[in-house]
């Protein structure tokens, strides 16, 4: 006897399925990168999920799919996102010789004290 099935649609931007697409793909390739990016890859769909987690039980079975549809796709995008920019910071690191994190920082601290000598002053 085979199993019933039944089919579910639910109404969406028209890029969507393109970005559900490549989700997808991106879904299998990130999660092969090691367990960091997994872990990665969980928290992220988690947070997304509890940031939705308010509008849930308003929602008919249609739009919640489409919430978590959206909510993978959003942490899978994230993540691919976050990834790259690593790689673009590693590659600049390798060219200049210049630790980004530590300039930022060090930045951040002339900012700082730049502002408490202007308060000082007047």
């Amino acid at each position: 006897m085979a199993a019933a099935e039944k089919s579910y649609s639910f109404r969406a931007p028209a890029d969507f399925g393109a970005r559900l697409a490549a989700a997808r793909g991106a879904w299998v390739e990130l999660a092969a990168q090691g367990p960091d990016v997994a872990r990665w890859l969980d928290r992220e769909l988690s947070m997304e999920l509890a940031r939705q987690r308010h509008r849930a039980p308003r929602l008919d079975q249609a739009a919640f799919l489409r919430l978590l549809a959206e909510a993978l796709v959003r942490a899978t995008e994230r993540v691919g996102e976050g990834r790259e920019l690593a790689g673009r910071e590693r590659e600049i690191q390798t060219r200049t010789g210049q630790d980004l994190e530590a300039s930022e920082w060090a930045e951040a601290g002339i900012e700082l004290a730049d502002a408490y000598r202007r308060d000082g002053e007047t």
